[in-house]
């Protein structure tokens, strides 16, 4: 089962939010959630950022949809891109949902 993602809560999507947090590493894919916006770095750099939109139940592969119009994206965990977690509404806590 996908877990898929309603589109479009967040204001500017072709940017990033208003208030951003410092970034924090997520190591099991099958931990983040929909709409939540993250980086995605290739070692220390930066080479994508977006909105979650779905998430393979076992966290192997996550589909983003990245920011500027760069349209959507599957990432696989093969293919050596670190998620980095930056949601402005991060509190600690995961929202039921």
């Amino acid at each position: 089962m996908i877990r898929t993602a309603m589109p479009a809560e967040f204001p500017g999507i072709h940017g990033l939010p208003a208030i951003r947090r410092q970034a924090a590493y997520v190591g099991h894919w099958e931990n983040l959630w929909c709409r939540e916006f993250i980086e995605l770095r290739c070692g220390a750099a930066v080479v994508g950022a977006g909105w979650v939109d779905e998430i393979a139940d076992d966290g192997t592969v996550i589909w983003v949809n990245r920011i500027n119009g760069l349209g959507r994206s599957m990432i696989h965990r093969s293919d050596g891109i670190d998620v980095w977690r930056v949601d402005s509404r991060v509190q600690g806590n995961r929202p039921q949902s």
